[in-house]
């Protein structure tokens, strides 16, 4: 009995470090997750309008290309209502070398 009670305290020692290992290693990756790709190129585009605005008309859009480390995506903006700052953003990878027509996104939107 004893040998069994050892045991069981020794298991419930070893799943509660490999339990707190595993939880920090799916932090670190979701972070790598969110920092890359897809996610980085909408972070980005959404501060780039925090800098100001594109001039658009209600329906009107504004596309550009976002370079990043991990490749280049495509963002529209476009404005969705006749309030000034009320946009639209998709973000999407770029897809054939007709992208590259968009200009590369500005530094700000600000004059």
């Amino acid at each position: 009995m004893v040998f069994l009670i050892l045991a069981m305290l020794l298991w419930m020692a070893v799943h509660r470090q490999t339990a707190g290992h595993l939880r920090a290693e799916k932090a670190c990756r979701l972070r790598l997750e969110n920092s890359t790709g897809p996610r980085r190129a909408a972070a980005t585009a959404l501060s780039l309008l925090e800098t100001g605005e594109p001039a658009l008309a209600p329906g009107e859009w504004y596309r550009c290309r976002v370079l990043l480390a991990d490749g280049a995506y495509v963002v529209t903006y476009t404005r969705t209502g006749t309030d000034p700052l009320t946009y639209s953003v998709h973000v999407r990878p770029r897809t054939s070398a007709f992208d590259d027509i968009w200009p590369v996104a500005p530094e700000t939107f600000g004059s």
